[in-house]
């Protein structure tokens, strides 16, 4: 189950990046800049609700996706994440290779995918240096606890929900085609209370 859910995120991802450069092209006279971007962090659920799942109320938090600028500084983007638990109800279970048919004790691992899309609006500080405010919503496509490449192992459901955010970003643009940027997610709804992030982006 999770082999499939992280090949459909690749082509997910792959489908976002071809529409991003398909949109700058055909908005060439209206985008100031596209890029991919990706980031690093840590986001924090509502500690009861993780309590209840089994895993802490913490996790790294790894985003990737496309955005795009526009000449009136809208800013618009979408992607994949990943919640990578630290989780406190790990199991084992026996597996066979299928490659020779030996035979081990697996760990599960405990993940998160999910889809984003973002809307926002950029202030000019500086040439290089940008304050963003961006508005959103996260949808949790998978959520469990299993073993990976596993095709009928045990599995179990992490219920824990994203949903609407807001998120204001510092942004710099050190040099020609790189970004990075600090931002901070408030989220309005669901089980994820908020995240801090890293960000480096190459634009095109």
């Amino acid at each position: 189950m999770t082999k499939t859910l992280s090949l459909m995120v690749l082509l997910v991802a792959a489908s976002l990046l071809h529409a991003g450069e398909a949109l700058a092209e055909s908005n060439e006279s209206y985008l100031k800049e596209n890029g991919v971007v990706l980031s690093l962090g840590q986001v924090a659920f509502d500690s009861e609700v993780a309590a209840q799942e089994g895993v802490d109320d913490s996790a790294l938090y790894v985003v990737a996706g496309w955005e795009g600028r526009y000449r009136s500084n809208l800013i618009v983007g979408a992607g994949i994440s990943l919640y990578d638990y630290s989780d406190n109800e790990a199991f084992e279970q026996l597996t066979e290779s299928n490659w020779g048919g030996n035979e081990r004790n697996s760990s599960s691992s405990a993940t998160a995918y999910n889809l984003y899309g973002e809307l926002g609006y950029g202030v000019d500080l500086a040439p290089t240096v940008s304050l963003d405010l961006l508005a959103g919503y996260e949808m949790v496509l998978s959520s469990e606890r299993s073993i990976s490449y596993c095709s009928d192992c045990y599995s179990e459901d992490i219920d824990i929900d994203s949903g609407l955010f807001l998120a204001p970003r510092l942004r710099f643009k050190p040099w020609e085609h790189w970004m990075i940027a600090l931002s901070y997610q408030g989220y309005l709804t669901g089980d994820v209370e908020s995240s801090a992030q890293i960000s480096a982006g190459y634009i095109f």
